[in-house]
């Protein structure tokens, strides 16, 4: 029984557009292969774009310690010479987690957090459309954050974590200084789940030697590790802040 594979390899001569939905004439390389043996040939084939898998997934994300008020965040990025945007605040991490037990991760992207909140991840082929996904968010010195409850993927989704502490699971979230938004906790800077003591002592030395620029002990964005740091994690410390998770 003949099996074909058409492997496009190398495009060539194109004599269509790669709009989504469209078919187009291209000539490529290809196998074709039968009873188990394959010969590689060149011929002009029609190919058809098919819808894009990905899953897109917009989120609205303060982090208490960036934030300037007004609905805005200090664009550490930019400052610290990393991105020559001025809009950019910080590289967080989006993961999809499964609804039910044990919540295992099924795919997980970065995205640039920009100064306004607004970040924009698209998922891989293992999240499915019109499935429920815990969604979890991971910042480098801020408590992981997981939405309130499972939700909804559809081809493009929004979620707000600003919009109030409800948002996230246990409302596990600060009110930012002028009560206008929700923002994820600040502190977490060994990541291991909890706002304490060990975090201070990474926190520490980084003040003592003057540290600055990209630094993970820099907790409100300014390119500097100082003082101003440590009434951040001071407080969330005394109140035990860290993870809450399903």
């Amino acid at each position: 029984m003949k099996q074909q594979a058409i492997i496009l390899n190398q495009a060539l001569n194109f004599t269509g557009l790669l709009w989504r939905g469209k078919s187009g004439l291209v000539c490529a390389e290809y196998q074709e292969c039968l009873n188990g043996g394959c010969s590689s040939a060149r011929a002009h084939v029609t190919f058809t774009v098919v819808p894009d898998c990905n899953l897109t997934i917009s989120a609205n994300i303060f982090l208490e310690g960036y934030y300037l008020g007004g609905g805005m965040m200090s664009n550490c990025l930019n400052i610290t010479g990393v991105s020559p945007n001025p809009f950019d605040a910080d590289t967080i991490f989006v993961s999809a987690m499964d609804p039910n037990s044990p919540y295992a991760e099924v795919d997980r992207q970065p995205g640039i957090l920009k100064t306004n909140g607004d970040v924009t991840v698209s998922f891989g082929p293992a999240v499915v459309a019109n499935s429920s996904y815990y969604l979890k968010i991971n910042h480098r010195n801020s408590v992981e954050t997981w939405s309130a409850a499972p939700v909804l993927l559809t081809a493009t989704t929004n979620y707000s974590f600003s919009s109030a502490t409800s948002q996230a699971f246990l409302s596990n979230e600060a009110i930012t200084f002028d009560a206008l938004y929700a923002a994820i906790y600040s502190g977490d800077i060994n990541q291991d789940g909890a706002v304490d003591g060990s975090d201070f002592l990474e926190l520490d030395p980084k003040i003592q030697n003057g540290e600055g620029g990209y630094n993970i002990g820099d907790l409100n964005g300014d390119g500097s590790v100082d003082g101003s740091d440590f009434l951040l994690l001071d407080p969330n410390v005394q109140m035990g802040i860290g993870a809450a998770i399903p």
